[in-house]
C-alpha cells in the first residue's frame, strides 16, 4: 500500500483515502460487534459455535442490504465528486467481503490456531503486494486498482470459510431467530463503538478535506497516518488474542488479568519507546525512502502523530478488559465523548494549523479516551466482595 501511495501521488491517493474512510464509517451496520461477541462468548463456551455462526452469517447478509441503501442515501446528500463516488461503491463490496472473511478468521483466535492466522496474514500481504506491483508496472488507473483490491478479501473469504467448515464444528449451522434480538442489541452497542472508533481515526481526513479543500494536503496527511496505522493492526491482533482469555479469567481470577495487563504494558514500553525515538529522528529519510520526494512534508505530520500510538495502546488494552467484562456500554459512552472532543477541536485547530491541527486533535482525543476507559477498567478489576 505504501508503494501504491508513492505511485498514485498526493491527489489520487487523497481521493482513495477519503472514499475508504467514508466506507469504513458503515462497517458497524454490516454485523455490529459480531466478531467481538464471538471472541468473548466462545472463549467461555465453544459449544455455542454452530448457532452463533449461523445467526451471525444470516444477519450479516440482511444487514448488508440495509447498509447499502443507507450509504447510498448519505453519499447522495454529501455530493462527493464523481471519481470519489465511484470508489465508494466499489469499496462497499470490499467491505462486505472483508466482514465475512473476518467472521471466519476470528475462529483462529478463539481456538488459538494462530499459525493459520499468521499464514493468512502473509498470504494477504503477498496478494496485495503482487496486485500493487502489477498496477505500478502496467500503470493501471485508480479505479482498476480498487476493483482488484476489492477481490482480495473474496479470495480470503473462500479459503477461511473452507478451513473453518472442515476444521471446526460448524458443518451444520443453526439459525435461532429468538436469539436475534439479544444478539443485535448487544452487537449494536459494540458495533457503534466500532463506528465511533472508525470516525475517531478517519474524521480528521474527511474534515481536513472539507475545511481546507486541498486534496494535496489530505494526501500528505493520509500518507503519514498510513504509517501510524501499521501498529494499530498489531494492537487489533493483540486484543483478539487476549479477549477470549480475559473473558474466561475475569469470572474467577481478576488478579491474573491485572498481572497480565501490567506485563503486556512493560513489554510495550520496552519495544515502543526506543522505536518511536528512532522513527522520530529518522522520519525525513524514512518518508523520502518510502514515499519519495513528492511527500517530503509528510515527515512533519508523522512526527507529531507518533505520541498518539501510546494512548491508542492503552485504549486498546483497557477497552478489551471492558469488553471481556461485558461493559461495552461504558466503552461506547467513552468513545462518543472522545469523538465529540475530536470533532469540536478539529473545527478550531484545522483552520488554524491545517494538518498539524488534525494531528494535535488526534493525540488530545486519544489521551482523553484512555483516561475515561481507565476509570471504568479500575472499577471492573476490583476484587469481588
Amino acid at each position: 500500500m505504501i508503494y501504491l501511495i508513492r505511485y498514485l501521488g498526493q491527489v489520487q491517493y487523497g481521493r482513495f483515502a477519503v472514499a475508504l474512510a467514508f466506507v469504513n464509517f458503515f462497517a458497524f451496520l454490516m454485523g455490529p460487534g459480531f466478531r467481538t461477541i464471538m471472541l468473548r462468548d466462545l472463549g467461555k463456551d465453544r459449544e455455542l459455535l454452530p448457532t452463533l455462526m449461523g445467526n451471525m452469517l444470516a444477519l450479516r447478509l440482511l444487514l448488508a442490504l440495509v447498509t447499502f441503501f443507507v450509504m447510498a442515501g448519505i453519499t447522495t446528500i454529501m455530493h462527493f465528486e464523481r471519481n470519489i463516488t465511484i470508489l465508494i461503491y466499489i469499496l462497499f463490496v470490499w467491505l462486505f467481503f472483508t466482514n465475512l472473511s473476518v467472521q471466519f478468521r476470528s475462529l483462529f483466535y478463539v481456538y488459538q490456531d494462530l499459525k493459520i492466522e499468521s499464514a493468512f496474514m502473509i498470504f494477504e500481504a503477498g496478494i496485495k503486494a503482487l496486485w500493487i506491483g502489477i498496477c505500478i508496472l502496467k500503470k493501471l488507473s485508480l479505479v482498476t486498482f480498487t476493483v482488484g483490491f476489492t477481490l482480495i478479501p473474496l479470495i480470503l473469504l473462500l479459503f477461511s470459510s473452507s478451513i473453518s467448515f472442515l476444521k471446526y464444528n460448524i458443518k451444520r449451522l443453526k439459525i435461532n431467530l429468538s436469539d436475534w434480538p439479544a444478539l443485535l442489541s448487544t452487537g449494536l452497542v459494540i458495533g457503534l463503538v466500532g463506528l465511533v472508533s472508525s470516525l475517531h481515526l478517519r474524521v480528521d481526513i474527511v474534515m481536513l478535506s472539507k475545511l481546507t479543500g486541498s486534496d494535496s494536503l489530505v494526501g500528505l496527511y493520509s500518507a503519514a497516518f498510513k504509517l501510524i496505522e501499521a501498529p494499530l493492526f498489531v494492537y487489533a491482533i493483540f486484543s483478539s488474542v487476549i479477549l477470549p482469555e480475559f473473558a474466561r479469567y475475569l469470572v474467577s481470577d481478576k488478579a491474573w488479568v491485572r498481572k497480565e495487563s501490567i506485563y503486556f504494558t512493560k513489554i510495550f514500553a520496552l519495544l515502543f519507546l526506543p522505536t518511536a525515538l528512532l522513527l522520530a529522528y529518522f522520519s525525513k529519510p524514512l518518508i523520502l525512502f518510502v514515499y519519495g520526494k513528492n511527500f517530503a512534508e509528510t515527515h512533519h505530520y508523522f512526527r507529531v502523530l507518533l505520541p498518539s500510538l501510546i494512548f491508542m495502546y492503552f485504549s486498546t488494552l483497557t477497552g478489551t478488559i471492558l469488553y471481556a467484562s461485558r461493559k461495552q456500554k461504558a466503552v461506547l459512552k467513552n468513545s462518543i465523548y472522545s469523538l465529540l472532543l475530536n470533532i469540536g477541536t478539529n473545527f478550531i485547530f484545522i483552520p488554524m494549523w491545517g494538518a498539524y491541527g488534525a494531528a494535535f486533535t488526534t493525540i488530545l482525543s486519544e489521551a482523553f479516551l484512555f483516561y475515561l476507559n481507565f476509570l471504568h477498567t479500575r472499577e471492573a478489576l476490583q476484587p469481588s466482595t
